[in-house]
């Protein structure tokens, strides 16, 4: 289905498409790999996860300077790209949690569960101890053991082995080899009242301890974003977090909740009654179900993973941009050429034709918030070309990119639909050859004169573009073109055609940009505004 573009509210995501550098050879992909071995290495010099998740460490290691800090959002600067472009889990668990617990036709088992968590949650406990001897009675997403502590053993650092609160885990006896297991859940309680450490940083450092130096993640962290769920359990506060592992740690926040009572509602159905009991169980029972399914995924996809690496030697490195595809809900695993894990989307289809896309570096390898991939497609598109640009957003102006397009002064729009898999709007453009305007570059009267015409026929449709600064403009000989379209909307509200008015992120960067008067956060995009910045852009040479 197509995405709703006009109504805009702002996103963050921007995109420069730049020259980029010689295609990687095979000691380009060798010296990444370095980069990943070194990181593993600075990894081992870290404490017992308990200890790196206290306040003093966390302060210490949440730097962007850090190789080692968990892109977390934690604090902002460090929020990570949305992960559900690198594993399809993430992207089913936010729309399972997205519809209503009321909605959800639930079994006497499911309800049984969630009322038992609820009422352990709820409880006052002495200790730690007694909270996690609570939880092991009962059987937590359909695994009786998921809240008994496990010694899983490292290698190679200052630790031998952590034990996590709770996990789980998926065991596969290789040829020829011992059992190996890839863990899918990893959990941390604390009791509230004697936190010493934060229980969702002592899980994604319990994650980054095993994924870095545990002997048995070594072959599969050489072919996969280890993508694990993460659960943080807080007193009665529940967070779950979607996780990979690339050249950085990545976790996003998919689901919190309170454990216990919550707003209560009309209902007509006797058995729920709309009490805050009734509406707190049916809140858990959702958020237990989307896990549970969340991390059967995820066997499913280590379960076949690690059957497939049974065929590779461990000491193998593939050619440069190769890759093995898992059948484990369509998730690509990482190629070693690019520095972050690997989009798993990667077909699409125009006019009955399907295409095959492979991604082959990104465009903004500085930026690790920035989704935006070069690629190739087999077969070559319509117009004979097969190098495309690959772009992840929230929000699109498909409508104001397909205008420009068609006058020359936009990359060729090929491709702009929301994708389930990855609970986004995946974008697929033509990759233009030139340079950012800004960067050391002026605007020739010819380029100036196309700028100009460019605003005014955004202007003539009622659009308005938003970010009309340097780095959204690419020169190219004497032809300028307009990139970066997420914040291009509606100029006014239009009920009759649903259109709203677009408006500015929330997160916009107010402090190092000289924006036009009027310009706030979710402050509505005027045509002013474009005029404002289009004027700071030509300067009549």
């Amino acid at each position: 289905m197509k995405p709703e573009v006009e109504d805009s509210k702002g996103c963050s995501l921007k995109l420069a498409i730049v020259v980029p550098p010689p295609s990687l050879g095979l000691a380009s992909v060798r010296e990444r790999y370095s980069r990943v071995e070194i990181l593993e290495k600075v990894a081992r010099s870290y404490g017992k996860p308990s200890s790196e998740a206290e306040p003093k460490n966390m302060c210490d290691r949440q730097r962007p300077s850090n190789t080692l800090a968990a892109y977390n959002g934690r604090p902002l600067h460090l929020a990570p790209p949305p992960i559900a472009i690198f594993h399809p889990v993430f992207a089913q668990m936010t729309r399972e949690s997205r519809e209503p617990a009321h909605l959800h036709d639930f079994t006497a088992d499911e309800i049984d569960a969630a009322y038992k968590f609820l009422l352990v949650c709820a409880q006052n406990h002495l200790d730690e101890a007694e909270f996690q001897e609570a939880l092991q009675g009962f059987t937590f997403i359909s695994r009786p053991r998921f809240w008994y502590e496990l010694s899983i053993k490292l290698s190679g650092g200052q630790i031998r082995s952590m034990r996590p609160n709770g996990s789980s885990s998926i065991d596969v006896v290789l040829p020829g080899a011992e059992a190996v297991a890839a863990y899918t859940a990893l959990g941390e309680l604390k009791n509230l009242g004697e936190q010493k450490a934060d229980a969702s940083m002592q899980a994604m450092a319990a994650h980054m301890h095993l994924v870095s130096h545990n002997k048995q993640y070594e072959l599969i962290r050489q072919h996969s974003c280890c993508p694990v769920l993460l659960v943080a359990l807080s007193g009665d506060i529940l967070i779950v977090w979607g996780g990979v592992y690339g050249e950085r740690s990545l976790y996003e926040p998919l689901i919190t909740i309170r454990v216990g009572l919550q707003p209560s509602m009309y209902s007509d159905d006797p058995g729920f009654g709309g009490n805050h009991v009734g509406a707190g169980v049916l809140e858990v029972a959702k958020v237990l179900r989307v896990l549970q399914r969340g991390v059967g995924a995820l066997d499913t996809y280590y379960e076949e993973l690690l059957m497939s690496l049974s065929k590779i030697k461990e000491n193998k490195l593939p050619r440069p941009g190769s890759r093995a595809k898992s059948n484990a809900g369509g998730a690509w695993t990482q190629p070693y050429d690019l520095p972050h894990a690997s989009p798993h989307w990667s077909t699409f289809t125009i006019g009955g034709v399907p295409y095959k896309v492979q991604y082959t570096e990104t465009l903004v390898p500085d930026n690790i918030q920035q989704t935006v991939y070069r690629a190739t497609v087999t077969p070559p598109l319509n117009d004979g070309t097969d190098k495309v640009v690959v772009k992840f957003a929230h929000c699109y102006g498909e409508e104001g990119h397909r205008l420009l397009a068609d006058n020359g002064l936009a990359p060729k729009l090929y491709y702009c639909a929301y994708e389930p898999t990855v609970d986004m709007i995946v974008v697929v453009l033509a990759f233009m050859p030139g340079k950012v305007s800004g960067s050391g570059v002026s605007l020739s009267h010819k380029q100036q004169g196309d700028l100009k015409r460019a605003v005014a026929l955004l202007h003539g449709a009622d659009l308005v573009f938003g970010d009309l600064r340097a780095p959204n403009i690419i020169t190219h000989e004497d032809t300028v073109a307009l990139v970066d379209f997420e914040w291009c909307g509606a100029a006014v509200d239009d009920a009759e055609k649903g259109k709203r008015q677009a408006r500015y992120p929330v997160d916009i960067n107010l402090s190092d940009i000289e924006w036009a008067h009027g310009v706030r956060r979710y402050g509505r995009i005027e045509k002013a505004h474009d005029l404002f910045m289009l004027d700071s852009l030509c300067t009549d040479v």
